[in-house]
């Protein structure tokens, strides 16, 4: 909801300064070496522009990769 809110030409894309903002205040304890490790994953670091549909389709798998 947080990512449609900001997204309100439903393009599916957010800037990336907001996208990471959400992030962060969704996973409060996600660090900024996460969050950048996360982004390189994804290839996200490239773009001024997330994808967040994109993101969210790929999140669980980000997310079993920082508990190990």
């Amino acid at each position: 909801q947080a990512f449609s809110a900001l997204d309100k030409e439903d393009t599916g894309f957010v800037k990336a300064m907001e996208f990471g903002d959400v992030l962060r205040s969704v996973c409060q304890k996600l660090t900024d070496n996460q969050y950048h490790y996360f982004l390189r994953r994804l290839r996200l670091h490239l773009t001024p522009n997330i994808h967040w549909k994109y993101f969210l389709e790929n999140f669980s798998t980000f997310q079993d990769e920082v508990r190990r």
